[in-house]
C-alpha cells in the first residue's frame, strides 16, 4: 500500500489540491465497527464503506459500482468533496486536460485547482495491474484503488455486487 503522486500527470500551471492529497496520503482504513455493523448500505449494484483517517478521525465514504456495460466505478469522497474516482474495465481512452491520453483498461480520476472532480472535465492517472487479471473483478478493482489511495480493508464484510442485466 502506498499513495500513488499524480502531479507528474497534470499541466504544469496547474496544482494539486493540498488539503485533499494530504488526506488521499494519510494511512486510512475501512472497518466495521459494533455501532455500524450490519447497518452499512449496500446498495443493488455497489457497495459503500466509511473510512477512518488515522490521525483525525475524520470519515469519508468509499464507494463501488457497476455500470450497465460492467465498468467498475469507485469513489473516495466525504460530504462537499470528491478525492478520487477509479474507473475500471473501461474500453476507451481517457483524455486529460493537457491533452495526455490515458489508455484502457484502469485509471483513477483526481482533482486540481483548475479541475476538480465536480467538473465536466478531470485528470486521471493510469493504474498498473499487479497481474493479468488485477481490476477485472469488482474484488480486484476495489483492491487496486485502495492499493493506490492507502487504504486498508480491515474486517469488512464486501457484499456480491450484482451486474444489471
Amino acid at each position: 500500500m502506498a499513495y500513488y503522486d499524480p502531479s507528474p500527470w497534470i499541466d504544469p500551471i496547474d496544482n494539486l489540491i493540498v488539503t485533499i492529497e494530504q488526506k488521499v496520503q494519510a494511512n486510512k482504513i475501512a472497518k466495521s465497527t459494533p455501532k455500524t455493523k450490519g447497518k452499512a448500505f449496500i446498495p443493488l449494484n455497489g457497495l459503500e464503506v466509511n473510512v477512518i483517517i488515522r490521525g483525525s478521525g475524520e470519515v469519508v465514504r468509499l464507494t463501488e459500482w457497476v455500470d450497465g456495460i460492467g465498468q467498475f466505478h469507485l469513489g473516495l469522497e466525504d460530504f462537499n468533496t470528491k478525492y478520487r474516482r477509479g474507473d475500471f474495465q473501461v474500453t476507451r481512452y481517457h483524455h486529460n486536460p493537457n491533452g495526455v491520453d490515458i489508455p484502457p483498461p484502469h485509471h483513477i480520476h483526481f482533482p486540481t485547482v483548475k479541475y476538480p472532480l465536480d467538473g465536466e472535465h478531470s485528470y486521471a492517472h493510469p493504474v498498473e495491474p499487479t497481474d493479468d487479471k488485477s481490476g477485472a473483478d469488482y474484488i480486484s478493482a476495489l483492491k487496486l484503488f485502495c492499493d493506490y489511495t492507502n487504504i486498508v480493508l480491515s474486517g469488512v464484510s464486501i457484499p456480491i455486487i450484482r451486474r444489471p442485466s
